[in-house]
């Protein structure tokens, strides 16, 4: 029997061996000729894994040679990430087509960013990951994914990534756009002098920029109660994407940034003991503000 060449896609029949083959959540590659194997194990969904099938075998069409298998399987991982964001942030587990919407692809973007705070990936592969899950997610829609019958049937139209949302290669970024870590790590450092020398409300408020990332305009119009617990019970704070309209948004933060914060509650709050947290900010001016509402 002579072997296949490399890159010739058999299309399957109902049935046949390739067609027992696409039915596994991984796939022995050399079934469609090419190498290696393809896995789809970390996707949780089914309809997500289903629909990351339908799109391999399309995308399978188009592409020839070595790097076939590798390059199938990064932008398999990328959605094996919007899976596990969808698990463990919404009450469903994302298993509801249509509950999703762009509040999930906001809640992933969040995790990602929170994850690169941690070093638990690196700033290119928190882009890496966004690019090839708008990629994917985009072309599983021009395949017709999303029409009745098919794995996406009955997702909405906002839940996808958009160009924007995807964050620059660190290599593409261009120079001088963030402080030096040799900086910020002595701003880091002297944060205990910083508290010593000024008031409470502005040490607390450049440690929250350093900890979040956040604009300072977000920072300082912060309500009172702007921490709250994800579905996974995890901290996260509360704020308005002012630049872009986007009002409560949810950022992952960790049990220190939490604590922080939940002293900066108790001290606004023993300070205006008659006003309703729902009207306090959580960093309000120490002039001209009798009910603390206005921001410093």
């Amino acid at each position: 029997m002579s072997a296949r060449p490399a890159g010739a896609l058999i299309v399957s029949a109902p049935g046949s061996r390739l067609e027992a083959e696409r039915a596994k959540d991984i796939w022995d590659m050399s079934q469609f000729g090419h190498t290696g194997r393809l896995h789809f194990t970390a996707i949780n969904q089914p309809w997500l894994r289903a629909a990351a099938k339908e799109w391999a075998i399309e995308d399978l069409l188009h592409h020839r040679g070595a790097t076939v298998t590798s390059t199938m399987q990064a932008h398999v991982t990328a959605l094996a990430e919007l899976s596990e964001s969808l698990h463990s942030h919404r009450s469903d587990h994302g298993l509801i087509v249509g509950e999703l919407g762009r509040s999930d692809i906001d809640a992933f973007l969040q995790r990602l960013a929170f994850r690169q705070h941690q070093n638990k990936i690196s700033a290119l592969s928190r882009s890496m990951i966004c690019r090839k899950a708008h990629h994917t997610l985009r072309q599983m829609r021009l395949f017709g994914l999303a029409r009745a019958g098919r794995p996406l049937s009955g997702l909405p139209a906002d839940f996808e990534l958009r160009p924007q949302d995807v964050p620059r290669r660190p290599d593409a970024l261009p120079p001088h756009r963030a402080v030096p870590e040799e900086i910020l790590g002595q701003l880091c450092d002297a944060l205990p002098l910083l508290r010593t020398r000024t008031n409470r409300v502005l040490a607390t408020a450049v440690e929250l920029l350093i900890e979040t990332g956040r604009r300072p305009s977000e920072i300082l119009q912060l309500s009172w109660d702007c921490l709250a617990r994800d579905h996974d019970d995890e901290f996260v704070l509360v704020y308005d994407d002012i630049k872009n309209n986007r009002a409560g948004r949810r950022l992952p933060i960790t049990q220190g940034t939490a604590t922080l914060i939940a002293g900066q509650q108790q001290s606004t709050r023993e300070r205006y003991p008659q006003v309703p947290t729902s009207e306090l900010l959580l960093l309000p001016s120490a002039q001209q503000n009798p009910i603390g509402c206005r921001a410093m």
